[in-house]
């Protein structure tokens, strides 16, 4: 069983921290950490990489930290540029890269996995489980959507 959930990446990594991302961050580790306790949750999988970590100036994911805490497999699913470039995909080519998740997904696809994935994704990606017949379930929509950021300004 795959449980999704939406996200603005910027949930996704403790980079660029304020006040109001601490918040979204706090209930996005509670979302999950509640869903690994009771659902046996064995995988977290996210759409991000070690690109990404590297833009944002972290050494790892907010799923990477709760993956290692709980003792559990995680899997970046987002190809980089280099994979993208092999594979002529663009950005904005939600079908390949989404196809390409599932085959990051693949050896773990009869475990309870955890999916976190920018919000534009869940109904696409919904239908593509939906046709592969993998059963699924959106357990947050819109985490992060919206995010201000608390900057004051010096005076």
């Amino acid at each position: 069983m795959i449980y999704l959930i939406g996200v603005d990446h910027i949930v996704q990594h403790e980079g660029f921290m304020d006040s109001n991302k601490r918040g979204l961050i706090s209930e996005f580790q509670s979302i999950v950490r509640e869903f690994c306790a009771i659902r046996n949750i064995q995988v977290l999988a996210e759409e991000f990489n070690e690109e990404s970590r590297k833009i944002n100036h972290v050494d790892h994911s907010v799923l990477e930290s709760i993956a290692s805490e709980l003792s559990l497999a995680h899997c970046f699913l987002e190809p980089d540029s280099v994979e993208r470039a092999e594979r002529n995909i663009k950005s904005e080519d939600h079908n390949l890269r989404e196809a390409i998740w599932l085959e990051k997904l693949s050896p773990h696809i009869n475990s309870e996995i955890i999916v976190a994935c920018g919000q534009t994704h869940i109904s696409s990606f919904s239908n593509k489980l939906k046709e592969e017949g993998i059963p699924f379930e959106i357990i947050k929509e819109n985490l992060g959507v919206g995010y201000e950021p608390n900057i004051h300004p010096f005076t």
